[in-house]
């Protein structure tokens, strides 16, 4: 939990606390959840050799890291 302890040290707070720390750990639990996923495709990646599945697994990435870039950057908004 590397993001965790950045925010834990970061001096702005959420807009407001109640509200927002019940998304703010469903976006952590996200980002969590595609960082596993990214991990899985990457070692998936690794272990084929045909053309098609390259193809596959490098658009999952793909698909993947945009989705992680999205919840960052929600994440960050609510810190504003």
């Amino acid at each position: 939990m590397v993001l965790e302890k950045l925010f834990n040290k970061c001096k702005r707070k959420p807009k407001t606390s109640n509200e927002n720390s019940d998304d703010i750990n469903t976006l952590m639990s996200e980002i969590d959840e595609v960082k596993k996923l990214i991990d899985t495709a990457r070692c998936n990646f690794n272990n084929v050799t045909d053309a098609d599945s390259i193809d596959y697994y490098t658009y999952i990435l793909k698909a993947y890291q945009v989705r992680h870039d999205m919840l960052i950057k929600q994440l960050k908004a609510s810190f504003v």
